[in-house]
């Protein structure tokens, strides 16, 4: 039998910044949460937890004088504006290359473009893509899905769109939904927004 090493191992280089930005919050601030669990690791969540830093799932829920650490996969804008009408401090650890897409969207949606997203709808760097979308957005998780939804509303098709993907989105399923989208949508423009380290 033999064994393969990975070339790397660990976390991704949005999520390693942002355990240290939420790290370095716990120590420099007295009251600190994190949006979510700032990673789906239960020993780095228990670490912070033992820091004092909980994690809270909605901005409602966040006390006064608390610093809040947003995670590596984003929220959308509507979140943005609630922290800032509220002066509620954060420490932004959005990964780079999630805040890009966010700029993207943000960008061709207040020009009236479809915004096609492929991933998962109910994974929290979606949810904060589509926070960002004013004109329309449409998330789907394969290739058949979004063909469906195409033939349901075919105009669609003519319309200014734009293509993104979540960062973690599966590579061959990306290829066929972008050869799909190529192939039936008359004014689009592809952006490969899927992270190198996946």
């Amino acid at each position: 039998m033999r064994i393969k090493i990975a070339k790397t191992a660990g976390f991704c280089f949005g999520v390693d910044r942002a355990v240290k930005m939420a790290f370095d919050t716990a120590e420099n601030s007295p009251n600190a949460v994190t949006l979510g669990p700032i990673i789906h690791n239960p020993q780095i969540v228990s670490r912070l937890e033992s820091m004092g830093v909980r994690s809270v799932s909605s901005p409602e829920e966040i006390l006064p004088d608390t610093t809040v650490v947003i995670r590596s996969h984003g929220v959308g804008q509507p979140v943005y504006d609630y922290l800032c009408e509220h002066h509620i401090p954060f420490v932004d650890a959005t990964c780079p290359f999630v805040a890009k897409i966010h700029q993207i969207v943000k960008e061709y949606s207040e020009k009236g473009y479809l915004i096609l997203i492929a991933g998962d709808k109910t994974h929290p760097e979606v949810e904060g893509i589509v926070g960002f979308c004013r004109s329309g957005a449409v998330a789907f998780n394969r290739e058949e899905e979004l063909r469906k939804m195409t033939e349901k509303n075919p105009e669609w098709t003519s319309r200014p769109a734009i293509l993104v993907a979540q960062t973690t989105f599966n590579i061959q399923e990306w290829r066929k939904s972008a050869f799909f989208a190529k192939k039936v949508y008359t004014n689009l423009i592809i952006f490969d927004t899927i992270c190198n380290a996946t």
